[in-house]
């Protein structure tokens, strides 16, 4: 019995001591050098420094995040259809340039998923942009630690035989935790399943959101974060995605 006492009270102590790690790092991610680090002073000047801050961070690490989602799927797309490497510096090569455009007529040739990607990828990150709102320093820490989670899980599975699946889905799974409407839900793992919002006024603020707390702790972990392979984050539809 006192082992048993023992022992509930150093696990009672290692958990209270991870929830005290993750509320230090609560405003800590990928992005955080350049949306807070970098500028920290400026956060602090008032209300309209901070609101503006928020935006302009907020929309930095959609874009971020949405730019290197597609770089990994482009990845796997050039690994598909055997596309050369290019770069913004051989834009001013013409015959490279026109080599580069004959080799992507490939792709260009898989009419179902061209359109596939941009009907349904190109519009999830369209309203993703359209909808992301910003107010405060803490909708930025809550932002950032949700990307930084979903690219761990892509980054993770993406080296698996059912890599393109986790590749493709990060974009919808990101977008599924904002944009979620009242009668859908995702689950973390083993957490309780939760709603968020609908947006409202052609954008959802993050700051009308209690889900994303949840995902903090998680998110400082995400080392040992944990989705067996072949399930999925999102709601999205699977007939979709089966295309790519």
């Amino acid at each position: 019995m006192l082992d048993d006492l023992g022992n509930d009270g150093r696990i009672e102590e290692e958990i209270d001591s991870l929830f005290e790690a993750a509320k230090r790092e609560k405003y800590v991610h990928s992005r955080s050098e350049e949306t807070f680090d970098a500028i920290a002073g400026l956060w602090f000047l008032g209300d309209a420094f901070q609101s503006i801050l928020a935006r302009i961070s907020c929309n930095y690490i959609v874009s971020s995040f949405l730019l290197n989602s597609l770089a990994l799927i482009y990845q796997r797309i050039r690994l598909d259809y055997n596309l050369p490497g290019f770069d913004a510096s051989t834009l001013t090569n013409d015959e490279a340039f026109q080599r580069f455009l004959e080799e992507i007529e490939a792709l260009k040739a898989d009419r179902a998923f061209v359109q596939w990607l941009k009907d349904s990828l190109l519009s999830k990150c369209e309203k993703l942009l359209d909808h992301i709102e910003g107010t405060n320093l803490g909708n930025v820490a809550k932002l950032g630690n949700l990307a930084d989670s979903t690219e761990h899980i892509a980054k993770q599975y993406v080296s698996r035989e059912d890599g393109d699946t986790w590749v493709y889905d990060s974009i919808f799974q990101f977008s599924d935790e904002l944009l979620l409407s009242p009668v859908e839900s995702v689950t973390f793992g083993e957490a309780t399943a939760f709603i968020l919002p609908e947006p409202r006024d052609n954008a959802w603020s993050l700051n009308k959101s209690f889900a994303l707390d949840l995902i903090v702790v998680a998110a400082q972990n995400a080392s040992g974060y944990e989705i067996s392979a072949g399930e999925s984050a999102t709601n999205t539809d699977q007939g979709l995605k089966a295309v790519a």
